[in-house]
């Protein structure tokens, strides 16, 4: 016999939120899939650009699974005039993730040369259109780079573009990267002074709160929140809400057990290189039976 399917109330009672987890991608497509939150949400943090209207595109970086490596999902958008803007949620760090992030907008510029030679019929070895339109990436990181010594400590939102080094003179605006990070966003509600703040505040911590900040009267937020209530969900929205936030927990626990696992590691062969040292064994030796650097040994050794 068929296990019954849940019904609503018995899917939001288990959840016990009232509000979704953006770091879900059903809940991150649901808000910024909707021109309600990404066309003010891109005039917060690009108030130079006059952007009127915009057309979602297709994505091919949304999975249903963690296992599909989909730590990364997005929502691509452009303007008539052909601009492009990404805003892409990243859960967890990854080697090499600014080099991706760079190739990403890349791909996007080299795709609108091809996008000239299809819609025109020209051959394949004719020149390409270079005639390019900016392209901009707002990446929404639930983690920090590893900043230069002076970057401010509170400031959490960082712009890149091509520029002279020296002077600092802007090359072109084709190329332009964003990123915001949660972990360095610190604020207390009552801190938030900005719409920007108060959207990273509520894409942090709206999933732990039962009603919106009072002050967070804007339009906008009252839309952010009624789309996000869970309540407002159908039963099918919340079977899928809930296998992407049990694939989320399963993948952070993952995390967290590798993460223990390093440490306790780490922790026993500083224990086995100490008493080596002790015993008066070579440095490279030491190296060798645990796999640390000479370097690590090193400060191991100026702790005795």
């Amino acid at each position: 016999m068929a296990n019954k399917e849940q019904t609503k109330e018995e899917m939001l009672a288990q959840i016990n939120a009232k509000y979704g987890n953006v770091m879900v991608d059903f809940v991150f497509k649901r808000l910024f899939g909707n021109k309600l939150i990404m066309l003010p949400f891109l005039k917060m943090v690009i108030p130079d650009e006059d952007i009127v209207d915009i057309d979602y595109m297709p994505t091919e970086n949304l999975g249903d699974t963690i296992s599909d490596n989909k730590v990364i999902f997005d929502i691509s958008c452009t303007t008539s005039d052909g601009r492009v803007f990404i805003a892409e949620m990243q859960k967890a760090n990854q080697v090499n993730f600014k080099n991706r992030s760079i190739a990403y907008v890349s791909s996007h510029i080299s795709s609108q040369a091809r996008t000239h030679r299809e819609k025109h019929n020209l051959n394949p070895r004719y020149k390409w259109n270079y005639s390019l339109k900016p392209v901009y990436l707002i990446a929404i990181m639930n983690f920090s780079f590893d900043h230069a010594k002076n970057f401010p400590e509170e400031k959490y939102i960082s712009s890149y573009q091509l520029r002279e080094q020296a002077t600092h003179e802007q090359l072109n605006n084709i190329v332009n990267l964003t990123y915001i990070e949660m972990k360095r966003f610190n604020k207390t509600e009552k801190e938030c002074a900005t719409l920007l703040d108060k959207l990273v505040y509520s894409l942090k911590h709206m999933h732990e709160l039962d009603t919106p900040p009072s002050f967070f009267n804007e339009k906008f937020f009252n839309d952010l929140y009624k789309l996000a209530e869970l309540n407002n969900f159908t039963a099918e929205e919340l079977r899928n809400y809930m296998k992407r936030l049990f694939a989320v927990s399963d993948y952070e626990n993952t995390i967290e057990f590798a993460k223990a696992e390093s440490r306790a590691e780490g922790f026993e062969l500083a224990k086995t290189a100490i008493n080596m040292l002790k015993d008066g064994i070579a440095i490279d030796q030491i190296c060798k039976e645990t796999g640390l650097t000479e370097g690590q040994v090193a400060e191991l050794q100026a702790l005795l």
